[in-house]
């Protein structure tokens, strides 16, 4: 599974407030993959799981 956020890394530019990705949200957005179907024991191309302001879409 790859997950792409909208979030901001500390080193991106001009970026003044940063919220984290903490072990929680990881846990919170594999279940939720879950959730849309996804299984980890199918063979293939992998996921991308899409994060944008707290809403996850499944592609």
């Amino acid at each position: 599974m790859f997950v792409l956020t909208n979030l901001k890394h500390p080193e991106d530019i001009c970026t003044e407030i940063i919220k984290p990705v903490l072990p929680l949200d990881v846990a919170n957005w594999i279940q939720q993959a879950f959730v849309l179907g996804w299984d980890p024991s199918e063979n293939g191309k992998p996921p991308q799981i899409v994060i944008v302001n707290e809403k996850m879409e499944l592609k």
